[in-house]
């Protein structure tokens, strides 16, 4: 058996089950519901936390189901399933019935993800009624940088572009931890974790390359930072998350899976062990709901302006449809209000700003790096930096931008943070974010 590994893809397990697909497609064997909105008993128990190890079950005269979510791709639904697998778990640890709804989709990008969180109704629904939530944050787009730069079929690594070589994959990290922090927002909004059991948990493996060395060499690093990303995005919420990919790789990320006997011949989806040894690990962050230590939390919303002043920098290179060049470095941008919810974050804004762009097939993507980032107000000021991407395909030539800020604020925002995701095609931008202490 020869091992294929691109990488670790994180695949967040938020154990309330969050539902993530469509409804018109993929989505496996979701059940009906019989729950009531105004049913307690099965929240009731979840506020009991289950032992962690030789748990016995907890008795409950309810005949209630307790709602389990389950939102993710293959890695929770093929078989042996990780949901399946762990529903068993829950209803041994809480003794009850659980109503399994599936939203799982196979081979699902993180943008899909997004989008199902906010328009898919039978979802949204669902996770209202929520009890438990099981969920992967899909990353499907990670899968075609990995190969390229691993030169897997015939692909020519030279076109990832970069020094490094790892610019396509530089893109996608930026992208998807971008994402990360909007799909925390958007659950936390459809699921509320003081009243739910919500776990998150990172994930393990996925194909590219002959050689395991080189791969998880090249390419460990990058998805290192955004597993451990979503963690901090996590924590913020005050949800725990399950430390899956050290078991599976190693903490170093060195391990192969499939030496254990937790990853089959693909090279990508659990054996009987594995499922079984992730369904424990989720397990052992018991159930109960988020411990209050985000409260002190504000979310903020609004639309991000058009600036009132763009001023261009230097551009080169080869020139790239819907681009023009290869590279910009020095752009400034100015706009006078930001129009967000809260006032503390509202005033002058100012941004240097570096692009460098790739194209892969029909799909174009430029990498923004946002420094000496500045909100200016009387209360204050909050600096930073931002990172983000700019994409757009032969087909659909209108730019769509995702950008994620983190400014540290100073005067009467001392001690606080603004970490904040700017998103759209057409300016006014959509913009959802949280004030926060730091280190909160």
């Amino acid at each position: 058996m020869s091992a294929r590994r691109c990488w670790t893809i994180v695949m967040v397990l938020m154990l309330i089950a969050v539902a993530a697909c469509s409804d018109s497609g993929g989505s496996t064997a979701a059940n009906p519901s019989t729950r009531t909105e105004d049913t307690t008993a099965a929240a009731e128990l979840l506020a009991t936390d289950a032992p962690t190890t030789d748990p016995r079950p907890i008795q409950d005269d309810s005949e209630e189901a307790l709602v389990y979510v389950v939102m993710g791709n293959s890695l929770l639904f093929s078989t042996p399933a990780v949901m399946y697998a762990y529903r068993d778990i829950l209803e041994e640890d809480l003794g009850v019935e659980v109503d399994m709804r599936d939203h799982t989709v196979g081979g699902q990008f993180t943008q899909d993800f997004l989008e199902q969180l906010r328009t898919n109704d039978r979802l949204r629904g669902d996770l209202a009624e929520a009890d438990v939530i099981l969920s992967l944050i899909p990353n499907e787009e990670w899968k075609e940088p990995c190969y390229t730069i691993m030169a897997e079929d015939g692909r020519d690594p030279a076109v990832c572009g970069g020094d490094d070589g790892l610019h396509c994959l530089r893109s996608v990290a930026a992208s998807y931890n971008a994402m990360v922090e909007e799909i925390f927002v958007e659950l936390t909004v459809l699921a509320d974790p003081a009243e739910m059991a919500i776990r998150v948990m990172d994930y393990y493996v996925f194909t590219a390359g002959e050689d395991d060395a080189a791969a998880v060499e090249t390419l460990a690093p990058l998805w290192q930072e955004s597993q451990e990303y979503v963690e901090v995005a996590a924590d913020r919420y005050g949800i725990p998350v399950a430390q899956v990919y050290d078991e599976f790789m190693s903490p170093d990320g060195t391990g192969i899976p499939e030496q254990k006997g937790l990853v089959s011949d693909d090279g990508v989806h659990v054996t009987a062990a594995g499922s079984e040894l992730i369904a424990q690990i989720i397990r052992e962050l018991g159930y109960d709901p988020a411990s209050g230590e985000a409260t002190d939390v504000v979310a903020v919303t609004g639309q991000y302006p058009a600036p009132d002043e763009y001023i261009e920098g230097e551009q080169w290179g080869e020139p790239i449809p819907g681009a023009g060049y290869e590279r910009m470095r020095g752009t400034v941008i100015r706009h006078a209000d930001n129009g967000l919810s809260d006032d503390r974050v509202n005033g002058g804004f100012e941004a240097l700003m570096d692009i460098d762009v790739y194209v892969e097939g029909d799909r174009t993507t430029g990498l923004i790096t946002m420094t000496r980032v500045k909100i200016i107000n009387d209360g204050g000021t909050w600096e930073g930096t931002g990172v983000g991407t700019t994409s757009w395909t032969t087909s659909q030539p209108s730019h769509r931008h995702h950008i994620h800020f983190t400014l540290l604020g100073t005067g009467d925002y001392e001690g606080l943070q603004f970490r904040y995701h700017v998103e759209g095609i057409d300016l006014p931008w959509t913009v959802t974010g949280t004030i926060e202490p730091i280190g909160g």
